[in-house]
C-alpha cells in the first residue's frame, strides 16, 4: 500500500513535467530541429539540452520557459488544473487555419469555439430537460 501511494505522488508530482518534455519533443521533431540547433536556439549548450529531455525533478522555469521557446513556443503555467485543456496534436494545423480564415489569433478561436460549444451544449441540456 505505501509503495502504491508513493507511485501515485510520484505521477502527480512529474506527469505535467513529462507531458511538457514530450510536447518539446514533439516540436522539435515538427521543426526538424536537431538538438544542437534546439540548443543554439535556447543558448546552451547540447549537452545541457540533452540532460533536460529527460525527466528531471530540478528543471528550473527558466530552462522550461527557453526550451519552449527554442520550438517556438510558450510556457504558461497554471492553477486551473481540470479546467485547462491540451490540443490535440492532430488538429493543430486544422486550429491554424480556422483562427486563419476567422482573421484571429489561435487563442481567441480556441476561446470562441469553446464558448460556443459549452454554451449550445448547455441550451441543448435544457431544451431535453423540458
Amino acid at each position: 500500500m505505501a509503495c502504491e501511494a508513493g507511485h501515485k505522488e510520484y505521477l502527480e508530482q512529474f506527469e505535467a513535467l513529462a507531458t511538457f518534455l514530450n510536447e518539446i519533443d514533439f516540436l522539435k521533431s515538427e521543426l526538424e530541429l536537431t538538438q544542437r540547433a534546439l540548443a543554439e536556439k535556447c543558448g546552451m549548450t547540447t549537452s545541457k539540452v540533452s540532460r533536460l529531455l529527460t525527466v528531471q525533478p530540478n528543471l528550473t522555469y527558466e530552462q522550461m520557459s527557453a526550451l519552449a521557446r527554442g520550438v517556438g513556443g510558450e510556457l504558461r503555467i497554471t492553477a486551473f488544473g481540470d479546467y485547462t485543456a491540451v490540443v490535440p496534436k492532430d488538429l493543430h494545423s486544422t486550429i491554424v487555419e480556422n483562427a486563419k480564415k476567422r482573421k484571429q489569433d489561435v487563442q481567441e478561436y480556441l476561446q470562441k469555439a469553446l464558448r460556443e460549444k459549452i454554451v449550445s451544449d448547455s441550451k441543448e441540456r435544457a431544451y431535453v430537460t423540458l
